[in-house]
């Protein structure tokens, strides 16, 4: 359950992140300069809310917290694949969202798949599912890669309907998040309630 959890968030994420950059030059009008731009907004939000999402995760559950951001996603995924021409600082609104909700889902993610293993074997699950998550960003490139195509004049065409396919995955992980099991492997005291899933 947890490795078909971590495969459909992957392939809910790297339908569409492979294409971004193409897509705001070829689509959008950004120019390749300010391409640098997108990506530095979006990673220096990401360093801060990152920390807020996990922070989020420990203390109310990671089950709930990746539901709320996965949900969440959505919205910038399906606004960044239908996005028309806009002045740079629209642009930088819409990226600087997807770059933080989209990523942001991998914390109480990862947090939640690597707690689905026994200790004992952990070390190796963890492992294994490096290498689902490496096949899985290459099977959702693929399969965007079959969606996409450049058009006469050079725009991206068909990365609207990639959106989509990625809100359909963000669904499905969240369906799946709430039937991975987490082992707690602390003894709790007499009269405790259950820690947060």
């Amino acid at each position: 359950r947890a490795l078909a959890f971590i495969l459909s968030l992957m392939l809910a994420g790297f339908t569409v992140i492979p294409f971004v950059a193409a897509y705001l030059v070829a689509n959008v009008a950004v120019a390749e300069a300010d391409l640098a731009l997108v990506y530095m907004s979006g990673g220096i939000a990401t360093l801060v809310t990152a920390q807020v999402i996990g922070r989020l995760a420990d203390r109310y559950g990671k089950k709930r917290v990746f539901t709320a951001v996965a949900l969440a996603s959505t919205v910038p995924i399906v606004t960044m694949t239908h996005l028309p021409a806009l002045p740079l600082a629209g642009v930088l609104a819409v990226s600087t969202s997807f770059f933080v909700l989209v990523p942001g889902r991998f914390g109480p993610a990862m947090a939640l798949v690597s707690g689905s293993a026994e200790p004992r074997v952990r070390g190796s699950f963890m492992s294994f599912n490096a290498a689902v998550m490496q096949a899985g960003s290459g099977l959702a490139a693929s399969v965007a890669g079959v969606v996409v195509a450049r058009g006469d004049r050079g725009a991206l065409e068909g990365f609207d309907r990639v959106g989509w396919i990625a809100v359909g995955f963000t669904l499905v992980a969240v369906v799946l998040a709430w039937r991975v099991r987490v082992v707690d492997t602390r003894a709790p005291a007499a009269g405790a309630a259950a820690p947060p899933e």
